[in-house]
């Protein structure tokens, strides 16, 4: 599970010495990712990186890789099927379209019919995709992508992902939960849930459910 180009994966004894190592734009850049995914992309020593990476979760030299990507060409191989490129696509997708569904809905205009149709290919992606890993990193990208689809970008469905991300393999979900939790009180319970058995659905399907993309 590698970006195309990304032929090694550099060991580092953290994430914060990783970054040290990079021009002042490339830590910038991951530290606002960083915070995006709650830190669940920061290691604290090479053990707990590999088992990351093992997990699925894109490194440092990956989310620059990508970063560099132009769109029609990150697109291309998601949809080709790389399962990292699949990964930043959705993110990037999500990022367009939170701060437009944050203040208004989609509108019958060309952009936005683009965009659209973006994100109902993200939403599907991102389902084949959890199917296909069983990331957690992807069970974080689900919730996300979810919820930059909502008006106002409602919590819940990021909040479901939590729950999600710890059956897969993350134990450090329980901590970001009870964070987001702390900062997002009365979530509707019933939501929560219905994005959970939405995303464990994904995961679950059997193999012969699975063959679309």
């Amino acid at each position: 599970m590698r970006y195309p180009g990304q032929t090694s994966l550099e060991a580092a004894p953290s994430w914060e010495a990783r970054l040290a190592k990079l021009p002042e734009r490339d830590r910038a850049y991951l530290e606002a990712v960083n915070g995006r995914y709650y830190g669940a992309l920061a290691f604290a020593n090479e053990q707990e990186q590999r088992e990351l990476i093992a997990l699925g979760f894109p490194m440092p030299e990956e989310w620059l890789a990508a970063r560099d990507t132009p769109d029609a060409e990150l697109e291309r191989l998601a949809i080709a099927g790389n399962q990292k490129a699949r990964m930043f696509h959705i993110d990037r997708v999500s990022e367009r379209v939170a701060p437009v569904l944050t203040v208004r809905g989609f509108e019958n205009t060309p952009g936005d019919q683009e965009l659209f149709r973006q994100f109902v290919d993200a939403t599907a992606m991102v389902a084949n995709l959890l199917h296909d890993t069983r990331s957690p990193f992807v069970a974080y990208l689900a919730g996300r992508v979810v919820s930059s689809g909502t008006l106002g970008g409602q919590p819940e469905a990021i909040a479901a992902s939590f729950q999600l991300a710890r059956e897969l393999g993350d134990p450090r979900a329980d901590s970001f939960r009870d964070a987001f939790l702390d900062q997002h009180p009365g979530m509707d319970v019933a939501t929560v849930m219905t994005a959970y058995s939405y995303f464990k659905s994904s995961v679950d399907r059997t193999a012969a459910d699975g063959k679309g993309r």
